[in-house]
């Protein structure tokens, strides 16, 4: 018997053949389904025929990206309304052991888009802040122990439009270790002025 990969189409025999288009070489009896010759319908078309299935297809979820080590401010908007938010600095740490005994920075935003009606140092920090023109804000903070977690800063605003990355505008001045009191501000990760805004606590 010849060889060749043997297929769906194959155990259809000469009808099957028929059916698809093909037909067997002259002479050749019509073979019933199981009879020896109905087995290698690549013989009689010249070229193997493959059945083919369907792959399982599974929805791949995307990893999501690994962030490089370091400090990143990221602002979180929270208890949102369409009259305005609680917004938190927060200076997460990526792969950083060291706490952050202190910090200094300047916030700048969009007055159009907000008002700071209220403000916080978080406590345990030992801190101020204050507004020294409309739309710039200036904030610090101390904790000897370091700070674990948490806001470094808490503002309430009132807002005319959904607030978003653009509206801000983030300098970090300082920020020291409570390892040895070293430096940490070459550990910052910002992308441009523009901090990072998240609707999610870190």
């Amino acid at each position: 018997m010849g060889t060749g990969i043997r297929s769906r189409a194959s155990r259809f025999g000469t009808a099957g053949l028929m059916a698809m288009g093909l037909s067997a070489p002259a002479g050749a009896a019509p073979r019933a389904i199981g009879e020896p010759g109905a087995l290698i319908a690549e013989r009689w078309i010249g070229t193997p025929l493959i059945e083919t299935r369907p792959m399982e297809t599974r929805s791949a979820q995307p990893r999501p990206a690994r962030q490089e080590a370091g400090i990143y401010p990221v602002l979180v908007v929270v208890d949102e309304t369409a009259a305005g938010a609680t917004v938190e600095l927060h200076l997460k740490r990526v792969d950083v052991a060291e706490r952050i005994a202190s910090y200094q920075g300047e916030l700048v935003y969009d007055p159009a888009a907000l008002t700071v009606s209220a403000g916080r140092i978080p406590a345990g920090i030992t801190g101020s802040w204050n507004e020294t023109r409309r739309g710039t804000l200036r904030f610090a903070g101390v904790a000897v122990a370091g700070i674990e977690a948490g806001p470094v800063l808490t503002l309430t605003v009132v807002t005319t439009r959904p607030l978003a990355a653009e509206a801000f505008r983030l300098r970090m001045e300082e920020v020291v270790s409570a390892t040895g009191f070293g430096d940490l501000a070459p550990r910052l990760r910002q992308d441009g002025a523009h901090p990072a805004l998240s609707r999610t606590r870190p």
